[in-house]
């Protein structure tokens, strides 16, 4: 299935027939071959993760929230980005989220330009945790068998990842590396 999000006042979904389904259709983009949803006004989606459970996550860059979307209920839940340390990041600006990816424990990461910080969002708890210590927000991210999440920084030449410890204080730690001046390191396979 493939799934297209875009902002504008309300969330449409039709099915086979392209009647409603207990949401309100889009009729101007109804398409045999894609659904098409919308997000509410001003959201400005741009990432987006289909997770192990066929949950669907995308990030609304300009309002700070993360969306999770369930096509086969047609159910959409927003979760303000907020975090201890930072308090509530809701705001007016625009911070783009890159990449976004889910862990092992079905954890969702992601990291948002401008913060310096990777974030972790734990959808049993309902919990933001933002890791800190990153020399400037990560670019793109993947996972390693081992469940490690490695990182490029475009801005900052170098190459990171974030491992789970033992420590229930510190439960992961980063390390960056650098991997030399001019390098802006963007892909990650």
């Amino acid at each position: 299935m493939i799934f297209a999000f875009y902002s504008i006042s309300n969330i449409s979904k039709l099915d086979e027939n392209n009647s409603k389904s207990g949401l309100i259709p889009n009729e101007k983009r109804a398409n045999p071959y894609v659904k098409e949803y919308s997000l509410p006004e001003g959201t400005w989606p741009n990432g987006i993760l289909v997770d192990k459970n066929g949950i669907v996550w995308i990030a609304g860059s300009k309002i700070n929230s993360l969306f999770r979307f369930d096509a086969n209920l047609g159910e959409l839940e927003s979760h303000p980005i907020v975090d201890g340390y930072l308090k509530n990041v809701t705001n007016n600006t625009s911070s783009t989220v890159w990449t976004m990816l889910q862990d092992n424990d079905g954890n969702i990461w992601f990291s948002k330009f401008g913060t310096k910080s990777v974030w972790k969002f734990d959808p049993n708890a309902d919990k933001f945790t933002a890791l800190h210590s990153v020399s400037t927000a990560p670019f793109q991210m993947k996972t390693d068998m081992n469940g490690n999440i490695w990182f490029t920084t475009l801005a900052n030449n170098t190459v990171g990842v974030i491992q789970k410890t033992q420590n229930k204080t510190t439960p992961y730690s980063i390390t960056e590396f650098n991997i030399g001046d001019n390098t802006q390191p963007a892909g990650l396979f």
